[in-house]
């Protein structure tokens, strides 16, 4: 009956002193704390130490950049790590306070530690390189759109394996062992009193430095590093984006309702317009579509087909000998045509011998024998027009390559309704098509290559079992193959190919020939002191790309595509990858890349007035201006503008919204009069080109949007632009941005959306 009374008898509460007892013991998990702080900070090592290394190189305070790049980390590891570790392991002590659950716990920390430690060496790793490579941390867009992509996330782990991270990363595993061991040691032992103590303060002291911004303000503590975004964590720029903060909006459709929300003044509006080639004029226009001028009206940036070069003094001669050539080469001929576009990935000129004469001419023969032919064009001074493919393949197919927060329009706009090369070409007659080595969905490439009606070709869509080479996407020589193949024997067609085997990790191709490795190992020995063997691995395939150009070039001659096919060929972009040859300029490498012209034999051969070509190309040679790839749409239209092709654009539809730079007639860069052209060079800084070659290169990047405050902050030339955005969203792109808009072939169809 007793027995029978107290089993039923409810349970008994803790008393006070039990509670005390229990959140004391709560407290001490507080001393686990700094195991996955410091294994998390341990593992931040070797990335903080090359990019440490890479500004000594530059001739800054490689010390202050690893320190305060640390804090930078702890700042945003550390409350991470504490939530995650000690609250679960102080609530384990809470309940269970046995020899066995404590041994428990620390099995428990060691995995989930060395599970920590992993994860932020292969993010901290990644997120450097990318810092190297563009000057900017990875964003939450970036990384939704990379990890998203199963041939991105596989293509980039050999860069986890690069000389530069895994020799440090050997010395992070020792360090790493020794500080577990330790720990399990001490763990499986009851400590003293002082241990406790020690341990709480220690677990308490790393909290509050964590979570304190004040405490880790590198410019506070490390004044010469520039300011807290150049040291801070990639974390920090990664959850940027993610969560709808005050003042905050990703860089996807948001930013267009962003700019659409700021107001600016006419001056600033007609300086975005110059600066990006279009004339001032088309701001009234902008203007009444925002009071709800109907889409079908002209296109507020509508520019004329024919000779819209005129008035630009310097580039004239430029654009009329192109057309010249367009007359020599096409008049009076009715067959099909084809325009291969080539853009080779991180092809930068400062690698070509062509380009800079200290370069080992063996690492690139095909590109010097290019700009020796007499049957090309090789312009020697161009630059790239953003420091991303995405930015690139704007500027190539669009005019428009740089923009505020280092906006593509290919990627972060949605559907931007600009008629671009592909559209004026589709309604000449030509069927656009895309080559690439991999996914092209990433980027949001594909559907930009859609909308402006191109079909597109990636490498899911290639045969298997071609070789591969960086990325694990189709290696060059097997694209330029696939290209060839599927080439239309009695159709025109535009074919843009977008190579892959020059990016990062620097993959060695698996068709890579033997002699080609030998002259490429041979090139590297000519190398600086600083150089490693990475950028003897970029040097392969540099080399690599440039023998695969020159099997296509060889392929199209001897076949009869040749006799109606001209090639062009230049670089997505430069690369900020370490300057290796005597005499290189940092400020020219970072954005310089070839750009070439060539005509088959064949097809000079059969033109129709082939005793003007060679005294035409020579002219063309002399004049050698300066150019950005946004200027290649218009170059590209003047040397097909005597093409049937071309005369039979309807009279309505014979206009572009090319923006350009040096070949338009409205260009000007209020900021910087001398400017012939600008942009944002490889590591993300905007700079601009005048007339004598000479470069000029702001502090301040093109950064990344993070919050409305930079509207405010933002660099000189870039404010004029982002005024144009701003007109230009509240005017046409929001409203008007149907297909229909941009070509005849679409409005027959109804393709309004």
């Amino acid at each position: 009956m007793g027995r029978a009374r107290a089993e039923r008898a409810p349970p008994r509460r803790p008393g006070e002193e039990e509670v005390i007892a229990r959140l004391l013991a709560f407290a001490r998990g507080l001393r686990h704390a700094w195991i996955p702080v410091a294994l998390a900070l341990l593992a931040h090592v070797p990335g903080r130490l090359v990019y440490a290394e890479n500004e000594a190189l530059h001739g800054r305070p490689g010390w202050q950049f690893f320190a305060a790049g640390l804090l930078g980390d702890l700042r945003w590891v550390g409350p991470v790590v504490l939530l995650a570790f000690v609250v679960p392991l102080g609530g384990a002590l809470f309940f269970r306070a046995s020899a066995r659950a404590k041994r428990w716990s620390a099995v428990v920390v060691t995995s989930a530690a060395a599970a920590v430690l992993v994860a932020a060496w292969v993010f901290s790793v990644a997120a450097i390189e990318c810092k190297l490579e563009r000057g900017l941390y990875p964003t939450y867009f970036e990384t939704k759109l990379a990890l998203g992509s199963t041939s991105f996330v596989v293509g980039s782990l050999p860069t986890l394996l690069l000389d530069r991270y895994w020799k440090t990363s050997l010395l992070v595993i020792v360090a790493v062992a020794g500080v577990l061991a330790a720990y399990w040691r001490w763990a499986r032992h009851e400590l003293s009193s002082v241990g406790r103590v020690c341990g709480f303060v220690s677990g308490a002291l790393v909290l509050l430095l964590a979570g304190h911004q004040l405490f880790v303000r590198d410019r506070i503590f490390f004044p010469r590093t520039g300011g807290s975004t150049e040291t801070r964590s990639p974390i920090e720029t990664v959850l940027l984006g993610k969560f709808p903060w005050p003042d905050h909006a990703p860089l996807t459709d948001g930013m267009r309702q962003l700019f659409a929300s700021r107001t600016y003044d006419a001056k600033q509006k007609e300086d975005g317009l110059r600066a990006l080639g279009y004339p001032a004029s088309s701001l009234d226009r902008l203007i009444a579509f925002e009071t709800n001028e109907p889409c079908s009206a002209p296109h507020p940036l509508a520019r004329p087909l024919d000779r819209a070069f005129e008035g630009n003094a310097r580039a004239s001669a430029t654009m009329a000998d192109l057309e010249a050539l367009s007359i020599a080469l096409f008049e009076g001929r009715s067959e099909p045509i084809t325009v291969w576009q080539i853009a080779m990935e991180s092809f930068r000129a400062d690698d070509v011998a062509a380009l800079q004469p200290t370069a080992p001419p063996e690492l690139t023969p095909v590109m010097n024998r290019l700009y020796r032919s007499e049957r090309a064009i090789g312009f020697t001074r161009v630059f790239q027009g953003g420091f991303r493919t995405a930015h690139n393949v704007s500027s190539l197919l669009c005019g428009v390559g740089s923009l505020p927060f280092s906006i593509a329009a290919a990627r972060d706009l949605g559907h931007v309704p600009l008629r671009c090369l592909p559209d004026v070409l589709s309604d000449a007659g030509l069927s656009p098509r895309v080559f690439f080595s991999s996914d092209l969905a990433y980027d949001n490439m594909l559907d930009f290559l859609r909308y402006h009606g191109v079909d597109a070709v990636g490498g899911p869509d290639m045969p298997e079992g071609l070789p591969v080479g960086s990325w694990g996407g189709v290696s060059d020589r097997a694209l330029y193959d696939q290209a060839l193949a599927r080439a239309s024997r009695d159709r025109s067609e535009y074919a843009f190919i977008l190579t892959l085997s020059g990016h990062s990790p620097f993959r060695r191709p698996t068709d890579m020939p033997p002699e080609v490795e030998a002259r490429a190992a041979q090139a590297c020995a000519k190398k600086s002191k600083a150089a490693n063997a990475d950028d003897c691995r970029r040097l392969a395939v540099m080399a690599y790309a440039d023998h695969a150009l020159g099997e296509m070039l060889d392929k199209l001659e001897r076949s009869p595509l040749g006799k109606r096919s001209i090639v062009v060929v230049s670089a997505d972009h430069a690369t900020s990858e370490l300057l290796l040859w005597p005499g290189s300029i940092e400020a020219r490498a970072r954005a310089h890349v070839p750009y070439v012209i060539v005509l088959p034999e064949a097809l000079v051969a059969s033109a129709a007035h082939p005793e003007r070509v060679p005294e035409i190309l020579a002219r063309l040679r002399a004049h050698d201006d300066v150019l950005s790839l946004a200027d290649s749409p218009s170059l590209v239209m003047s040397l097909l503008s005597a093409t049937a092709q071309v005369e039979r654009i309807p009279p309505e539809w014979r206009f572009h919204t090319f923006g350009g730079q040096a070949t338009s007639p409205h260009f000007s860069l209020p900021a910087r009069p001398e400017a012939r052209v600008w942009g944002t060079d490889s590591a993300s800084f905007v700079f601009s080109v005048d007339d004598a070659l000479a470069i000029t290169v702001d502090d301040a990047r093109n950064r990344t949007f993070s919050d409305v405050s930079e509207f405010d902050t933002m660099n000189a030339t870039l404010r004029g632009p982002a005024a144009f955005l701003s007109s230009f969203v509240k005017g046409y792109l929001l409203r008007c941005e149907g297909e229909a808009h941009l070509r005849m072939s679409a409005r027959s169809a109804g393709r309004v959306r």
